[in-house]
């Protein structure tokens, strides 16, 4: 780029020695045609050279920023699984992915801009002016003082229009994040004809977003007009010197000529940089959204602590304190024992704190005080990674990728572990799974992902369930695991998971106390606070909290 500029740099004066020799020849009536093609022919090498410069700066430029994309999609896509779950609950998903995606879209766009255009505007700056002044120093100063104004012009358009950028990309991550919603929950808003509610919204968002971005064009527009306004005096101020100059004979023809196409030159980067100002501050305004993002605390990982190697299974609960906002507490001094090889249930009503509890053991969030031991050991003193290695969980709602089915059950299995084709079939006849993948074209080679409606909700909770007891976990989670799969299947899950069930600790969220009644013991919460404790036929007994839950369940 600097060979580039430093070649267009002495085209002019290479011009208007070939201008001074076509007027001295049309005043003599001789031309020296060997001098004007010495002329042409270094013009010509000056054109090839600066057109290979150009092509060369093009193809770095182009990689530069291709990398820059490339490197900060890598370190959002690796931020995004360092971030802790608070962050997700405090940012939806559609604005994510608009930082993601649109931001640094935006932001490549900018740099290419800056890369190809200003940078080599800025460089033309500096070469430009000594040779100017060389020309004619009186010309440089009418130049020079009438400059500023383009700068005055581009520091009141950059202050009036970038709230405007700003505000437009906010938008923009929530129109996505509107969007992303409403294809989720598409069933849904048809169900109760909320669809032009949607519509309503989207169209309340996509006219500001039109405002935002009118206003932000329509101004960065009127500074771009602005700026070739001033430049275009400038041109006809020097013209009008310049041939004053050339009459009283103290310049030639061909150094006005050459000092206007400097005058331009000079001029026309301040024209082009109030047009590129628009999409720099627009690019601005996206790095701020992805910096942001990278600046964000991460989950702490700290691969120093403790590694699990065996697990016995004992979990205890001692004076522990959580809340996830300050002003709410929702653990309050709890404290539990859940015995190795013990299948425990818990229960109570929505908001209780029942799913809390799990993720305070699988360190999804860490407690506020007090402590959770695993086999006497403080999970803070446990890196999560080996931690959950050892936990299986089954989620409510069953999650699948886009994969085949096998690759899905084997999903959560250690890549230093080899599954045998016993092992993987006897887990999935054990739950049950081949019923439905044999009735399949592709058997378990079957392409399936968490969109599509191949299989029912309940089929894809048994793949989840399988998915849990192939990694063979000494704890093993079940969140209301049964609630998608219909009553005679559930029943013989019921079966199948006693017997999975054995020589490991189990806890088990419900909501449907009938599935319940032969654990070892149930806990109930209200509150945050364990309320009751014991079996099934105790807590009947004692006629209070679990009593009215479960008669509750049959009342339905």
């Amino acid at each position: 780029m600097i060979v580039s500029v430093i070649l267009q740099s002495f085209n002019p004066i290479i011009l208007g020695n070939g201008t001074n020799i076509l007027w001295d020849g049309f005043k003599s009536g001789s031309l020296r045609f060997d001098l004007l093609l010495n002329v042409i022919i270094i013009l010509f090498f000056m054109f090839l050279g600066d057109y290979i410069s150009n092509v060369l700066a093009g193809r770095l430029s182009a990689k530069v920023v291709s990398k820059i994309s490339y490197d900060l999609r890598l370190e959002s896509e690796e931020k995004i699984w360092k971030l802790p779950f608070k962050y997700y609950e405090q940012n939806k998903t559609g604005n994510i992915m608009s930082h993601i995606t649109n931001d640094i879209d935006n932001i490549q766009q900018t740099l290419s801009k800056i890369l190809t255009n200003s940078l080599s505007l800025i460089l033309r700056l500096i070469a430009i002016v000594p040779l100017m002044f060389y020309l004619s120093w009186f010309l440089s100063l009418i130049t020079l003082i009438l400059i500023p104004v383009s700068f005055i012009i581009i520091f009141f358009i950059t202050r009036f229009s970038q709230p405007h950028f700003k505000k437009q990309w906010k938008i923009i991550a929530k129109i996505n994040s509107n969007v992303e919603e409403s294809f989720n929950g598409h069933l849904l808003i048809k169900n109760y004809d909320q669809t032009g509610t949607f519509i309503d919204k989207f169209n309340n968002e996509n006219n500001n977003l039109y405002k935002s971005s009118f206003i932000a064009g329509f101004i960065s527009l009127i500074s771009y007009y602005g700026t070739i306004f001033i430049n275009n005096l400038i041109y006809v101020i020097v013209a009008y010197f310049g041939a004053l100059n050339v009459i009283n004979g103290s310049l030639s023809l061909g150094s006005v000529q050459a000092f206007i196409q400097y005058s331009n030159q000079f001029s026309e980067p301040f024209a082009q940089l109030t047009e590129t100002l628009s999409i720099i501050q627009s690019g601005i305004a996206s790095a701020t959204h992805v910096f942001n993002l990278l600046d964000s605390e991460e989950e702490i990982f700290d691969n120093n602590l403790i590694e699990l190697k065996e697990v016995n299974g004992l979990i205890e609960f001692k004076n522990v304190d959580f809340s996830y906002t300050d002003d709410v507490k929702l653990i309050d001094d709890m404290n539990l024992i859940i015995n190795k090889k013990e299948t425990m249930a818990i229960v109570g009503s929505t908001g209780a704190g029942k799913t809390t509890l799990v993720n305070l053991i699988m360190r999804f969030y860490d407690i506020d005080s007090g402590s959770i031991e695993l086999d006497g050991k403080d999970i803070r003193q446990i890196t999560k990674k080996s931690l959950r290695h050892k936990i299986g969980i089954v989620l409510q709602d069953p999650w699948l990728f886009k994969g085949t089915i096998e690759e899905n059950i084997k999903y959560g299995v250690l890549e230093d572990r080899e599954i045998s084709d016993e092992e993987f079939f006897e887990v999935t006849k054990a739950t049950y799974i081949d019923n439905f993948v044999s009735l399949l074209a592709d058997g378990y080679q079957t392409v399936i992902s968490n969109d599509e409606d191949l299989l029912s909700v309940g089929e894809k909770q048994l793949l989840t369930i399988a998915r849990a007891f192939l990694i063979n976990p000494d704890i093993l989670i079940l969140d209301e695991a049964t609630s998608s799969i219909d009553t005679l299947t559930e029943i013989l899950i019921q079966k199948a998971m006693k017997n999975l069930q054995k020589n490991r600790t189990t806890l088990i969220i419900a909501h449907r106390l009938s599935t319940i009644r032969d654990v070892d013991r149930i806990i109930v919460m209200d509150k945050g606070k364990i309320v009751e404790k014991g079996s099934h036929d105790d807590l009947i007994a004692l006629g209070n909290h679990y009593q009215k839950l479960y008669q509750s369940n049959f009342e339905r």
